[in-house]
């Protein structure tokens, strides 16, 4: 048995729980053989993708891409991205827009990149108002905002011949 956010099903490998009938079950590249999450056999990529779109054959067992995994989370019986925190390797987070895999770790992991924030996990792209420093980096995915640093507080802002919302242009 399982329930909400306690990750119960961590511990059986290529199974998640269902919320609804609060059970371990396997994930649809796994299915259930004797009691145990056996990754489905395979000849050909092809047929991992079939039954889910984020796998491939390897050695003969769907697994998922390098880019994915299977979590364990309530309800995801599929391979997912990489968040924010995963270990990786170069290329591995780039499937989730404005995450990278910072290699300058002596264990590299899923971060968020240069002008986008962590928000629970997520990459999101700072925007006018967010704070920054003197290079201005961190203002890079606001179209053409820049770091303003007059305030008490340096934050991202637009030029001059730009509108608040994105930094478009007038």
């Amino acid at each position: 048995t399982c329930s909400a956010g306690n990750n119960e099903c961590a511990t059986t490998p290529n199974s998640h729980c269902v919320l609804s009938t609060t059970t371990c079950t396997c994930a649809t590249i796994a299915p259930d053989v004797g009691g145990t999450c056996t990754p489905t056999t395979c000849a050909n990529d092809g047929e991992c993708t079939t039954l889910d779109a984020n796998s491939k054959c390897t050695a003969g067992s769907c697994t998922c891409t390098d880019s994915y995994y299977l979590d364990g989370a309530d309800d995801v019986a599929t391979c997912v991205a990489k968040a924010v925190g995963a270990t990786c390797a170069l290329g591995e987070c780039s499937v989730t827009p404005g995450q990278v895999c910072d290699n300058t770790l002596a264990s590299p992991v899923c971060a968020c990149a240069l002008g986008y924030k962590d928000s629970s996990g997520t990459c999101t792209a700072n925007v006018e108002g967010d704070t920054c420093t003197k290079d201005g980096y961190e203002c890079i995915a606001a179209g053409s905002a820049f770091c303003d640093t007059s305030g008490t507080t340096s934050v991202c802002a637009c030029g001059a011949v730009y509108t608040l919302t994105g930094c478009v242009g007038i």
